[in-house]
């Protein structure tokens, strides 16, 4: 059993003292700034009040004193950071075509996406699609749809008045590292509405509350207020969502029959920190293993080499997550299996391909030979270069409908490439979630592997975790599953 070996010390943060931070820059904020913010009541947006960290506490579930010396950063609605600079054409308008002309329709070119997308892999799952859109809405989702109420577009941090002096930032949900923070605290309202207070326990929403799809609109939009609205537009997505929370209560249970002295608090935080650590081992030595191989994770630091204790913490470097890594997380997130009008719970039908190409654009995200050049520090220089990226038939295409190779766009470049030597991504697409993962893991003071962090695991304990899988986790509380193949993941005859 997996969590017979786990056991942790119990801690008591120290509580006192608390200071008032600016959300879009992580700063603490002088008594002349929180007026400003005050006059214009603007505090609950833009500001967040932080106890003082303490060393030796647990993760917290908004994020804060992660870096002990930056306790703000990293926290739930911190902004994403750019990995390249944004383009954008006179002030915040979306770029042009370097002629001058405008970029090809969204619509057009969403078809050429499509094209070279389209790749059918019959040793997946759908739980391998499931996973992943788990995994992306843990850290903050562009289309949320919190942030689109009664507009076209994202709402920004500038459009909040949180910021009016700096390049379009999107408001985004979820803390800058995996943490389930979508399931410990939705909505940024802390954990105390999803808690059962017995036995460590998470309240058990009926799951025909989960899934109905006679909920309307107003649980989505509402969904932060309350616990028990979780019309979360994607059926994957809840399932995931149910079975990690049913994971949770699985692992306090056990906990509570080994430790009966425990209370409520211990037992909840540390089921907390075994089901994120179970999570994490999934995510990365199972799933995105599957897709990008063993060998290169490696090779790009994100797995270690052996089943042992790892630290590659760094404390100069703090949590945050990418704007990039959101936005093609977002479509890998919605498109995996879907290829043309997507439903919408907000307004019966959507052309999601359309949206996020124009979404890249009013965001300003940078031509995809930029991406190239960051990942490989190869300059593209004409469409002759794409070769090396992409079949001849796609280069082609592209070459119809854009004037020039450096007017190519993110989305439309990685969705034609051909996928990574001894994996199932596209190069570029790969890099940039990488890019992601690794910060996280370098950032994260709470990473399971660590050692070193607070309240880790012992050897033996981490060996426990070690073992964690989907088909463990399906196991462990899918009603009605007797048996399953070892890599749920993949289908039965892979």
């Amino acid at each position: 059993m997996l969590v017979t070996g786990l056991f942790f010390l119990y801690f008591c943060a120290n509580l006192s003292g608390a200071a008032v931070y600016d959300i879009f820059t992580g700063e603490t904020l002088s008594d002349e700034q929180l007026s400003t913010y005050q006059d214009a009541n603007l505090t609950e947006i833009c500001t967040v009040n932080i106890t003082s960290c303490d060393t030796e506490e647990l993760r917290r579930v908004d994020g804060s004193c992660n870096n002990i010396n930056r306790p703000a950063k990293g926290i739930s609605l911190a902004p994403p950071i750019r990995i390249v600079l944004p383009v954008f054409d006179n002030g915040y308008k979306p770029r042009r075509a370097v002629s001058g002309n405008s970029l090809p329709v969204s619509r057009d070119i969403g078809q050429i996406i499509l094209s070279g997308y389209k790749r059918n892999d019959c040793n997946f799952t759908q739980l391998m699609t499931s996973f992943g859109m788990f995994m992306f809405w843990d850290v903050g989702a562009l289309n949320n749809s919190r942030w689109y109420l009664g507009n076209n577009t994202l709402i920004s941090y500038q459009e909040l008045g949180c910021t009016n002096d700096s390049t379009l930032t999107p408001v985004v949900d979820g803390t800058n590292v995996f943490d389930l923070s979508e399931i410990y605290n939705p909505g940024n309202n802390g954990d105390e509405e999803i808690r059962s207070y017995e036995e460590g326990e998470l309240l058990d929403i009926d799951d025909k509350n989960e899934t109905d799809s006679s909920l309307n609109d107003e649980c989505e939009y509402r969904r932060y207020e309350h616990c028990c609205c979780y019309n979360i537009p994607n059926l994957p997505l809840r399932l995931m969502r149910i079975w990690f929370v049913k994971h949770h209560n699985y692992i306090a249970g056990n906990l509570a029959c080994l430790n009966p002295c425990w209370n409520d608090e211990r037992l909840f935080r540390e089921a907390r920190e075994i089901n994120i650590a179970f999570f994490l081992q999934t995510f990365l030595y199972e799933w995105l293993e599957l897709f990008e191989g063993r060998e290169h994770l490696i090779n790009v630091g994100i797995l270690a080499n052996n089943t042992g204790f790892r630290d590659i913490y760094d404390e100069t470097k703090y949590p945050t997550v990418s704007l990039e890594f959101l936005y093609i997380s977002s479509w890998f997130l919605s498109t995996l299996d879907t290829a043309y009008l997507m439903a919408s719970s907000l307004d019966g039908g959507e052309d999601f391909v359309t949206s996020e190409l124009d979404m890249g654009r009013t965001l300003g995200i940078a031509p995809y030979i930029h991406y190239v050049y960051y990942c490989t520090g190869r300059n593209i220089t004409n469409f002759n270069d794409l070769h090396d990226y992409m079949d001849t038939e796609n280069v082609i295409k592209l070459m119809h409908h854009y004037e020039n190779v450096a007017d190519i766009e993110l989305l439309v470049g990685i969705w034609n490439e051909k996928v990574m030597k001894g994996g199932h991504l596209p190069p570029t697409q790969a890099c940039l979630m990488n890019d992601h993962i690794l910060k996280t893991i370098q950032a994260d003071r709470h990473w399971y592997e660590r050692p070193n962090r607070p309240h880790a695991f012992t050897y033996g304990q981490l060996q426990e975790i070690r073992k964690a899988s989907a088909a463990l986790l399906l196991c462990s509380v899918g009603e009605g599953v007797k048996e399953i193949q070892r890599n749920a993941f993949l289908n039965i005859n892979s």
